[in-house]
Parts: structure tokens; sequence; C-alpha cells
């Protein structure tokens, strides 16, 4: 190997591991923090406790802020590792990580080896991606699901401009189930943010929109449907005031446990 390539390999590697180790290091050098890393953290940890991934509840109570998918993965880690920050912290990185992989591949498909490199390491050394990467938040599980709806609209659309036009009606379908999930992570905003690109975009290459929006009805709708109404379903059968909990917590007193945002995961643990 002539020592160019071998440098340019070098400093490759070099670029990803120091990405790595802004994203790994110190993960549990210190406790977490309220009241978001706290409340999601304990919320969590409620899930495991009692079995119920469906429905998120905060001391006791049921908790309709976000919905229920980012909770059911916390949940499931510590039902594996235990309730450690370790444990609570790791969806957030391995969405940051999947996130990373998947623009890698991306880049590497539609531009090549070298602007895979750089696409890597310049989206994983942002400052947001290295802080919601070890953080209990949402932002990480929602950027992966918006990442996969637009690479696949993206690639959905490009095959549809040229025959045959059902090519990209796999992307078109992988496209909506990563909305759905990703309303399912944070709320509609999943349902914007993709679109927002995507539309406009797809409009520009194909004046026909129809041909790029209208999958199989049974398609579409059946995953919205699913998304946004059966997993929520049994949710609200054990607890019809999950609707109306976001309004009346707001009237509660200040310091009452219903209207806390946040939590001591070291109580939960206890």
């Amino acid at each position: 190997m002539p020592f160019r390539l071998f440098t340019q390999a070098v400093l490759r590697l070099a670029a990803l591991g120091l990405v790595l180790v802004g994203l790994t290091a110190n993960f549990t050098g210190y406790p977490l923090l309220d009241p978001d890393e706290g409340r999601n953290a304990s919320i969590a940890w409620e899930m495991t406790e009692r079995g119920d991934f469906v429905l998120p509840r905060l001391d006791g109570l049921p908790y309709a802020d976000k919905p229920m998918l980012h909770f059911a993965t916390a949940a499931l880690s510590m039902r594996i590792l235990g309730a450690t920050e370790f444990a609570a912290r790791l969806p957030s990185l391995a969405f940051t990580l999947a996130t990373l992989v998947l623009i890698g591949v991306f880049a590497d498909r539609r531009f090549g080896r070298e602007e895979r490199w750089v696409a890597v390491v310049a989206t994983g050394a942002t400052p947001l991606t290295l802080a919601f990467a070890r953080t209990v938040i949402f932002d990480a599980a929602l950027t992966f699901f918006v990442t996969v709806a637009l690479v696949a609209f993206y690639e959905g659309t490009d095959r549809r401009t040229r025959p045959p036009a059902q090519a990209g009606l796999g992307w078109s379908v992988l496209a909506w189930a990563a909305i759905g999930l990703g309303i399912l992570t944070k709320g509609p905003i999943a349902l914007a943010l993709p679109l927002m690109i995507a539309a406009p975009y797809a409009a520009s290459r194909r004046p026909s929109w129809s041909r790029y929006t209208m999958l199989p009805p049974a398609t579409t709708s059946g995953w919205w449907l699913t998304t946004t109404t059966a997993a929520p379903a049994p949710a609200l059968r054990r607890s019809p005031s999950r609707m109306t909990a976001p309004f009346a917590s707001s009237r509660l007193p200040v310091g009452s446990s219903a209207s806390k945002r946040g939590g001591s995961f070291s109580t939960a643990r206890q």
C-alpha cells in the first residue's frame, strides 16, 4: 500500500476513533441529570417493575406528555442490565450509532467511500449528536427514525423516476413505517420533519405527485392506524383519564407528586 493511502486510512480511523471516544467517554461518570434524565429513567424503571411496556407512569400515575417507545426501550435495557445510569443511557447511544451507520451506508451508495467517512465523522462530531447520545431523552431515537424515513423517501423517489415505477414502493413503505415509529417516540414531529423535506424534493423530481405518495391503501392506512391507535389502546382501556392527564396535571398544586416533572432515579431503584 502506498504511503499516501496508508496515511489516509490512518487519519480516517483516527477521526472515527475520536468520534467514538466523544460519544462514550465518561458515559457513566456523572449521575442522571434532573429534570429530564431523572424523570425519564424513573418512568422507564416503573415500566420494568410493573411489566407494563405500553403505559408510561410517573409516581404511579399515567404520564401522557410523551409516547411510550423510548421509555419501553430504556425499560428493556434496565431489565437486562439492571437499574443503572449505563442501562438508562444505552438506548440513546445505540440509536446514535445506528444513525451513523445508516448515514455511512447511504453516503457510500450515493457518493463514494471518501464521502462516507466525511459524512459519518461530520455527523458524529456535531455537538447535538454528542449530547443526545449520552442523555436519557427522546431525540437520538427520533433522529434515527427521521433519518430512516428521509433515506427511504429519497431512494423511493429516485427509483420511481426510472422504470419500473413500482421499484420504489418498498422504500416508501419503509419510510412510512419509520415515521410511525417516530410518532411513537416523540409524537407528530416525526411526521412533520421528513415530509417537510421529502415532499418538495419528490415534487421537483416528478410532477405526478400522486405516484409518489399514493401507496396501496391497506399498507398506508394499516400501518398508520397500528402505530397511532393500536399501541395506545390498551393504555387507554387501563386508564381512561390518560387523554386528560396533561390538562389535569397543569392545575395541580406545585409540589404534588403528579405535577413533578423531575424524578429521582436513585429513589426509583429502591
